[in-house]
């Protein structure tokens, strides 16, 4: 359910921009049962290193400005400003011109994220562009066996953020097991007297009450 995508995933990202991240859950829930991430195991897995790359649901585009892989004929990049053009973008910041076609050709069967590859920063083509990584490099055996500094590897190229990501992963995991969902409550509560304010409201009654009493003695000596 959306709702307990959503619970699961602001528990472990707080900061995230709740209407990027109302939108992404809503593709997410509607794609993941196609790429079979339907196990809890499958869904931690995927919800916490989803967190990370995305700067906790706060950005489907990556900071840098991607002049660092101009030139990367690994990525694809063999055309001028390809570095910049082919940034990182999506839910696993897909980078490149190989990979950015790769997705094209899955999604719409041509090439148009390479005219037009902003595309990948709209919520419903970033989680494709994920489950399309997560399904091409069989992402879901090793979120079977549990193995998140495996799928950290094959994501990121190395390991960076792997504590944050292992530490969500538990949070998730046990929130699915358990059928937990987080829920946020807004409200407002009047605050009760504090014993300063109270002690103050007895002041001025006990003042009152002799102010009161030396007028009625007043009273009484003019008519003595």
């Amino acid at each position: 359910m959306a709702t307990d995508t959503l619970g699961v995933i602001l528990k472990i990202a707080p900061q995230a921009k709740l209407p990027l991240l109302g939108e992404c859950v809503k593709w997410i829930d509607h794609y993941s049962p196609s790429y079979g991430i339907t196990t809890e195991k499958r869904k931690a897995a995927f919800f916490a290193r989803a967190a990370h790359e995305t700067a906790n649901f706060q950005t489907l585009r990556e900071y840098h400005d991607g002049s660092n892989y101009e030139g990367r004929k690994d990525l694809g990049n063999v055309l001028p400003g390809d570095g910049k053009r082919f940034r990182g973008r999506g839910i696993f910041q897909t980078t490149g011109r190989s990979n950015y076609k790769r997705v094209s050709q899955v999604i719409f069967k041509d090439d148009r994220l390479l005219t037009k590859p902003e595309l990948l920063e709209t919520p419903q083509y970033a989680v494709l562009s994920a489950f399309i990584f997560w399904k091409d490099h069989d992402l879901n055996k090793y979120a079977d066996a549990g193995d998140m500094t495996k799928i950290v590897r094959i994501i990121n190229g190395g390991v960076n953020g792997l504590a944050e990501t292992l530490q969500d992963y538990a949070t998730a995991l046990a929130m699915l097991v358990t059928k937990q969902v987080a829920k946020v409550v807004t409200y407002v509560k009047t605050p009760s007297p504090t014993p300063e304010k109270k002690n103050d409201k007895m002041m001025i009654i006990a003042a009152a009450v002799i102010l009161g009493l030396f007028l009625l003695l007043g009273l009484a000596k003019k008519r003595l």
